[in-house]
């Protein structure tokens, strides 16, 4: 849509969220929109991916929302602990 996102933004207020232990927020192919955010994230028990969009959208601007949600069992990161953006892409 044309508009720039920080991805640590959405990601600080998903971490917020009670249950959500980790997450990531990375760009992914769209066929209509060229590109889309997704948020993976990572929690103890199972979350809703509407449970966790509705969460979002009370926190963030509407185009700041990721379109696809996924509950992972860990979130990849390089051997200095940092979030390893270039394994999603």
């Amino acid at each position: 849509g044309g508009y720039k996102v920080s991805p640590v933004e959405v990601e600080d207020e998903a971490l917020t969220m009670p249950g959500i232990t980790d997450c990531i927020c990375i760009a992914v192919h769209h066929p209509v929109m060229g590109q889309t955010l997704k948020l993976l994230y990572v929690s103890d028990t199972t979350i809703e991916k509407r449970a966790v969009a509705l969460y979002l959208k009370a926190r963030l601007e509407a185009y700041k929302l990721p379109v696809l949600y996924e509950q992972v069992d860990a979130i990849k990161r390089t051997f200095n602990g940092k979030l390893d953006r270039k394994a999603y892409s």
